[in-house]
């Protein structure tokens, strides 16, 4: 699932929520602002604001480095986007197996061997995807820790070469 988006005809109401995106090009969660449909210039684009229990400052990454898959907890404690300001990045062990063929069908779509999909809940039972990264820093993850860069190479590597054959 992904929030509704687009420039300001698809958003109704002058009062919906939403996350202008100043500079789509940007990266680590800045050129994007919280605010409304109705603050939207003509040629803005925004999704819209995802609102729930755990949505603020949280969100969960699935990042696919070759063959390997990683699933990172991000957690900023004074800024709603959750890459910003004090933030504390965590690994799990429990990504699924659809999220993880779901990475290799980005790779092979994207013909990259990294790609990266940020997901929040928002109050529901399944993620909504907000992100999609075929650029995402490693730097200050705990990948930087629990691989080494020569495995991290050769896993970037080995996949180049089934995309690129």
């Amino acid at each position: 699932m992904v929030p509704r988006n687009g420039t300001h005809e698809a958003f109704a109401d002058a009062n919906d929520a939403v996350v202008i995106y100043d500079d789509p090009c940007s990266h680590r969660g800045e050129g994007k602002r919280r605010g409304f449909a109705g603050e939207m210039r003509a040629d803005d684009f925004a999704s819209a604001w995802v609102s729930g229990w755990d949505s603020d400052g949280k969100s969960w990454r699935a990042l696919g480095v070759g063959h390997r898959t990683f699933w990172l907890r991000y957690v900023s404690k004074d800024d709603w986007r959750s890459n910003c300001g004090d933030v504390e990045i965590t690994s799990s062990d429990s990504i699924g197996h659809n999220v993880v063929e779901a990475l290799r069908v980005l790779q092979a779509i994207r013909r990259t061997p990294v790609v990266a999909v940020d997901f929040i809940w928002g109050g529901r039972t399944e993620p909504i995807a907000v992100d999609l990264n075929t650029a995402p820093g490693l730097r200050g993850t705990p990948v930087e820790s629990e691989v080494s860069a020569r495995d991290l190479f050769a896993a970037i590597e080995e996949r180049w070469v089934e995309l690129w054959p």
